[in-house]
């Protein structure tokens, strides 16, 4: 595993066991509490080793939150608890089983609301509040209605490990099948009363959101399009007219999103379209990787199809994500090759986010031509000091490059070009500050790296919510700050659009799922880190029976003004519309409470469009080129960056 990778899964496992070890002693005084932990035994002995390992670890870690604990075998438990580990009653011990239950010869269990069966011809099960438990990939954390007794059990190893991936604690009981909550459970007298967790928060029933008193002015609101579903041909001439004269005299519309939803994505690109024939617009940014930057911009700007379709085989393929955006990039081409006097470029603003797509597709390939035997290995990743030798190395032979003008396959990749990607790269490796050493990244590969694309005409932008922010409300804009936002720098720090900004933030609500619902994820391209889990707890909710087609949920707690949104919609029968005015006062009075957090978040941004739902954005398979006999073989080396989720606010970064 490589530094990078060992980074981000260490901050996962001290994010688990931070909240594991605070509701452990919630149930207890750490300070005289004694915990007895029994281990079983496996048959096969590689994975007992496996087990045991795992345990010891376990153990350590809750030691390290403040808990006494003695690691025991079942066989000394049962032989020797009651002649050799009395306690006095003044220090009170608490029995815990954890392992797989093929791992135990006799789990005693009278004391706690469970039946678990284990034949020799069947695969176990547990039995709870009248459910079944016997998918053999099942987690279990069950404490005693006293608390003297905990069971960590699965119906397999795997389904053990699962239950110390989610959060437990106190007298809740959990149950987790496939690697996802399913179940958790409270004690009602004797008996444990158990309920289906959703995999997210659903979206509020049209039933629940019809018993809102709500005020018919409380929001006024014009609609976006006459469909559920964002397609050519149904946004409101309205909106588009509206549009065009709100952006009027700008020289930068930033679009701010929620991500990951499929109408907030063709909504952008009906936009982008729409402006460049109404308007002046001159380029494109978007909130993707700053390597991308010329293999965009390189295919929307060339008229050959032919050499279009060769150059999106060999090479762009495996650099965009999803569909949505694929249909972006083959829309704007088709654009530009009907206007080739004023094409519309391309660039792209972030980190290196997956290295290695990176390092197979467009710092391999360059490097090469330099040096035919230049290759990274996991060694030139596993520490600073090798990480920094590597891009040293690239440097070194860049000045090679430049001074014998070796230009890549394609005519964009010069010498300086592949000095920027370089340093974005390095930046990206030593990333330490995800607000600061990013914004600041970001700031540089927009105004200096790609300075071009301010020449002339309106620049678009298109990225997360948070970006599109003028005047952040945690400063002033004029404080000495030592990062900005993006929108906030290009309104007051960036001379050839300060005070020419427009942001406008697309908020998306609901998500639905049958896009992916059926897809083998494992033959797709892979996204944000985020996105891939809750992707993969869809389908395994699905295939239980958890969750349907039909239904939508939310990456995030309903808040008053969403409830108010959605009451409008139903009233409405609009699932898209752009806000116009809301009464805050009156829906404070509604709900009961103050919404000013909401107000001051929301009039961030100049305007505001709401979608209600929308079908999750699906990405692209691996093999979407089987007709060019595409093979795709990705390099082995275990390495990738993916941004870190930490809540509502990495939903629009």
């Amino acid at each position: 595993m490589n530094r990078i990778v060992m980074k981000y899964f260490f901050l996962f496992l001290l994010f688990v066991c931070s909240a594991l070890i605070p509701a452990f002693s919630a149930n207890a005084d750490s300070d005289t509490e004694h915990w007895i932990w029994v281990h079983g035994t496996l048959s096969d002995e590689v994975e007992q080793h496996q087990y045991l390992d795992y345990t010891n670890q376990l153990v350590v870690y809750f030691r390290q939150g403040g808990l006494s604990i003695d690691l025991i075998s079942e066989e000394q438990y049962l032989s020797r608890f009651c002649s050799t580990l009395t306690l006095s009653e003044d220090q009170p011990v608490t029995i815990v089983h954890a392992g797989p239950v093929q791992a135990f010869r006799n789990l005693q269990v009278s004391d706690l609301p469970i039946v678990i069966e284990k034949k020799q011809t069947d695969s176990p099960l547990f039995r709870i509040s009248s459910k079944t438990f016997n998918h053999p990939r099942t987690g279990l954390y069950l404490p005693g209605q006293y608390g003297r007794h905990i069971l960590y059990l699965g119906l397999s190893y795997e389904g053990f490990k699962d239950i110390f991936t989610v959060s437990t604690g106190g007298s809740k009981c959990v149950v987790t099948v496939s690697g996802c909550q399913m179940f958790e459970g409270h004690y009602s007298s004797d008996e444990m009363i158990l309920k289906r967790v959703s995999f997210l928060p659903e979206y509020p029933s049209e039933t629940d959101l019809n018993q809102i008193d709500f005020p018919a002015a409380s929001i006024i609101a014009a609609p976006v399009s006459s469909s559920d579903e964002i397609s050519t041909g149904n946004v409101n001439p309205g909106f588009l007219r509206w549009l065009t004269k709100r952006v009027s005299g700008k020289r930068v519309l930033f679009v701010g999103e929620t991500h990951w939803s499929r109408n907030v994505n063709r909504l952008f690109m009906l936009m982008l379209l729409h402006l460049a024939d109404a308007a002046d617009v001159g380029s494109v940014f978007l909130e993707l990787n700053y390597s991308f930057s010329g293999y965009y911009n390189h295919y929307v700007t060339l008229a050959d199809n032919d050499e279009a379709a060769d150059f999106l085989a060999d090479r762009l393929h495996y650099l965009v994500q999803d569909e949505t955006q694929l249909e972006f990039l083959k829309r704007l081409r088709e654009w530009n090759s009907a206007h080739s006097e004023k094409k519309i470029r391309v660039g792209c603003l972030d980190m290196e986010w997956g290295i290695g797509t990176v390092i197979d597709n467009i710092i391999s390939p360059y490097f090469r031509l330099i040096d035919p035997d230049f290759k990274i290995t996991n060694g030139d990743l596993e520490t600073d000091e090798a990480a920094a030798g590597l891009c040293t190395g690239m440097e070194t032979l860049l000045l090679k490059a430049e001074k014998e003008s070796i230009t890549g396959e394609h005519p964009f990749l010069t010498p300086a070009y592949m000095k920027t990607v370089v340093q974005n790269f390095r930046d990206t490796l030593f990333l330490r500050d995800m607000d600061g050493d990013r914004q600041s990244a970001i700031i540089r590969n927009i105004t200096r790296y790609n300075a071009s694309l301010f020449n002339s005409g309106m620049v678009l932008f298109h990225g997360g919510g948070w970006h599109a922010v003028k005047n952040p409300d945690d400063r002033k804009a004029d404080s000495a700050a030592r990062w900005y936002r993006d929108a906030e720098y290009l309104q007051h720090h960036f001379a050839p659009t300060r005070g020419k900004v427009h942001s406008m933030m697309v908020y998306n609500l609901g998500y639905g799922f049958r896009s992916i619902a059926n897809l083998n994820l494992d033959k797709r391209m892979g996204s944000a880190d985020y996105y891939n889990r809750i992707t993969r707890f869809f389908q395994k909710a699905y295939e239980l029976n958890y969750a349907g087609l039909d239904d939508y949920f939310m990456l995030d707690d309903v808040s008053k003004l969403d409830l108010a949104l959605a009451r409008y919609g139903i009233e409405k029968k609009v699932n898209i519309f752009r806000i116009s005015r809301v009464d805050w006062k009156g829906l404070a009075q509604t709900f009961g409470q103050s919404l000013d957090g909401t107000r001051a978040e929301f009039e961030q941004y100049d305007d505001v469009i709401q979608v209600l739902k929308s079908q999750i954005e699906r990405t692209r398979p691996i093999d979407f080129r089987e007709d060019l006999q595409l093979d795709f073989q990705p390099s082995p080396l275990n390495r990738q960056i993916f941004k870190p989720f930490r809540g509502k606010k990495d939903l629009i970064k």
